[in-house]
């Protein structure tokens, strides 16, 4: 696997990339007057939060040209206070560690002093009026935040991940993150929705030709499908509980990988994509299915007047459906293309436009993914290959670092 850097302003840099070129976009920017990194070019410092957001949506513009149709966007941002911040004064007299960057404060005039600026949904909502689907806010829950001297409102401690995509039909890999099902969880699941309720419970659909799937115990998990889905795990949830980690090479804020980790996996095929057309393979699985028989389910709906698709929710015990899927759980088969290009299968690209010290880089590598990155300073470039190596664990003499000045 490999990664690139191209070092300079990120709209230059990506305009010099193939259109729909990149599987899937990654990526964290500088927050809105958060930091002075000492480069006129940075975004961030712009004189209002409508330049903020004007320059975000030129920056995703860009994004979206060189991100293939099937791709998507995961845009990771954080709040803040209007009228908060400046504290960080002159280097030589103890406000600031040596090349710290600076703290310039928010002044935004159209706010009140103290609003919540909410920027993350005013980036969210511009870029899906600029023609973005926006998909998903995930929370980011951080549960070592940083503490905050206020006494009246509570402390911050989460920011917001979105996901965007180019068009309603995306890749999207769910298998790749799913989440372990609790004992609880399957207990709940079986018991209000596999019929172990007496008869008195179904008398209302008696005589119903259409069912009323609506008037079972447990709306939410009413068909055997259903159940069926989660038999491997359940779907990820839109709350991330991750710690952010400092990194010794770096004195600001770093992505966690494990933030970035899910994005990746979900984003992206594991297989690989097709070198021709650039379309992912896809996941090849076999379900279990159920314990129901036809003949039980055909006693059922004389028994009790169900239609055929109730009758197969409700036909068997909830002991009976866990037994039977933890002796016959889904599996998977294998991969397969989504095109019919029988061409060769190539790694998918990561792009992350504002690369920081490179952890995007480290995560796709580790699990065997090329990326892209573009990052305006110098100094935080050099940090990129040992960060690829803490992630990685393969030495960076062994990778690929190419560096190009935009």
């Amino acid at each position: 696997m490999t990664y690139e850097v191209l070092l300079g302003d990120c709209i230059e840099s990506m305009k010099k990339l193939p259109a729909e070129s990149v599987d899937m976009c990654v990526t964290s920017p500088p927050y809105y007057s958060l930091r002075d990194y000492g480069n006129d070019k940075q975004i961030g410092l712009e004189a209002t939060l409508g330049g903020y957001i004007d320059n975000m949506v030129k920056v995703f513009e860009e994004v979206r040209r060189i991100l293939k149709p099937e791709g998507t966007l995961w845009l990771n941002l954080g709040d803040s206070y209007n009228g908060s911040g400046g504290a960080g004064g002159d280097y030589n007299k103890g406000g600031l560690k040596e090349g710290q960057p600076k703290y310039p404060g928010r002044n935004e005039p159209t706010l009140k002093r103290k609003d919540l600026m909410g920027v993350p949904w005013r980036v969210a909502f511009a870029l899906q009026e600029a023609g973005w689907y926006l998909r998903q806010d995930i929370i980011w829950a951080k549960p070592n935040c940083m503490p905050e001297p206020v006494k009246d409102r509570c402390t911050k401690s989460h920011e917001y991940l979105f996901m965007f995509a180019k068009q309603e039909k995306y890749y999207y890999d769910n298998q790749a993150i799913k989440e372990p099902i609790g004992e609880a969880m399957l207990n709940m699941i079986s018991k209000g929705s596999q019929g172990e309720h007496d008869e008195s419970h179904y008398k209302h659909n008696k005589g119903s030709s259409k069912g009323n799937t609506r008037q079972t115990p447990n709306r939410m998990m009413s068909s055997q499908e259903t159940l069926d889905s989660i038999s491997s795990g359940r779907n990820k949830r839109s709350v991330w509980t991750v710690s952010p980690k400092p990194y010794k090479g770096a004195h600001f804020a770093v992505f966690p990988p494990e933030l970035i980790e899910p994005c990746i996996l979900a984003g992206t095929s594991a297989k690989g994509c097709c070198s021709k057309c650039g379309l992912g393979w896809v996941r090849e699985m076999q379900n279990s299915g159920g314990p129901n028989t036809e003949a039980r389910i055909t006693e059922v709906m004389e028994r009790t007047g169900l239609n055929r698709k109730a009758a197969s929710s409700y036909s068997v015990s909830g002991s009976a459906w866990k037994k039977h899927k933890r002796e016959n759980p889904d599996i998977m088969l294998g991969w397969k293309p989504t095109c019919e290009c029988d061409a060769e299968v190539v790694p998918a690209v990561v792009l992350d436009p504002f690369g920081g010290s490179g952890t995007t880089a480290g995560v796709a590598v580790k699990h065997g993914r090329n990326a892209i990155l573009c990052e305006l300073n110098e100094e935080y470039a050099a940090l990129i290959p040992s960060r690829v190596e803490s992630i990685t664990q393969i030495p960076k003499e062994v990778l690929n670092d190419k560096r190009e000045w935009i």
